[in-house]
């Protein structure tokens, strides 16, 4: 892609930051004021290590704190379905470990009875 000097100096806006750089945070910023991006989708795209560098870059870049909070809603929304979903592995393998058992029990009983054992 070629981008003429003059447009890429208007871009750069003063900042030291590499063009490529500050195209992938201008895309990255437009894309979660839009709603294209989650705040979590902007994190991965710039590399970020925690949602507070995410929350630090938006503020930064004017996106005004009500919006922020709503993207912060969004992100607990995403971690109690990650919990829900954590929970429904949970109790599906208790259900199974617990068939296991009852059928471990049953062959163990059938077993007891075809050889006449009895537990003292």
């Amino acid at each position: 892609m070629t981008i003429p000097d003059d447009v890429a100096a208007e871009i750069q806006n003063g900042t030291s930051l590499p063009l490529s750089r500050r195209l992938l945070e201008l895309a990255a910023l437009e894309g979660y004021k839009s709603g294209l991006l989650t705040s979590s989708q902007v994190q991965k795209l710039l590399g970020f290590d925690n949602r507070s560098e995410v929350d630090a870059f938006l503020k930064a870049h004017g996106v005004p704190q009500s919006e922020l909070l709503a993207g912060s809603v969004v992100w607990v929304g995403d971690l109690e379905a990650g919990s829900r979903e954590i929970r429904e592995q949970v109790n599906a393998s208790i259900e199974r470990s617990a068939r296991t058992l009852r059928a471990d029990d049953k062959a163990g009983e059938t077993y007891d009875k075809r050889h006449h054992r009895t537990h003292h």
